[in-house]
């Protein structure tokens, strides 16, 4: 049913614009994160040459540190899973179809996105090169 007196209204929810005007970058979140003494990041070193490096970050006492480790740096820094990436293109692709043990696995390329994530108990892997998380 139409009501003449709620046509010219705004929308209840406008659109939401961006927070925080940065790229993606493991730079960006710390700065973001710098007052936060819950913010934890270990940077990571893949293949067997260590050629590739990314970030895992998480807010600790949000998220377990020994889930991040279990779950997510362990199966990363097994040197069996990290054969053949040559690429953060092959790392990403290779996370996304299942390398870590996680219920849900997203690509973000959004500094909001990844920020509300953190924030709501997830961890982020951070891929500088591709301004990826």
């Amino acid at each position: 049913m139409y009501n003449k007196n709620t046509a010219d209204r705004p929308a209840p929810h406008p659109r939401r614009e961006p927070e925080f005007e940065a790229e993606l970058t493991i730079k960006s979140l710390s700065d973001i994160f710098a007052r936060c003494c819950d913010f934890e990041m270990r940077a990571i070193d893949l293949g067997l040459a260590g050629k590739l490096r990314l970030h895992v970050c998480w807010l600790d006492g949000i998220v377990s540190g020994c889930d991040v480790g279990e779950n997510v740096i362990r199966p990363l820094t097994q040197a069996v899973r990290a054969r053949g990436v040559e690429s953060e293109e092959d790392c990403a692709a290779r996370i996304l179809s299942g390398a870590v043990y996680s219920y849900s696995v997203k690509r973000l390329e959004n500094v909001d996105e990844v920020v509300s994530n953190l924030t709501h108990g997830h961890c982020a892997l951070i891929f500088d090169r591709m301004k990826l998380a």
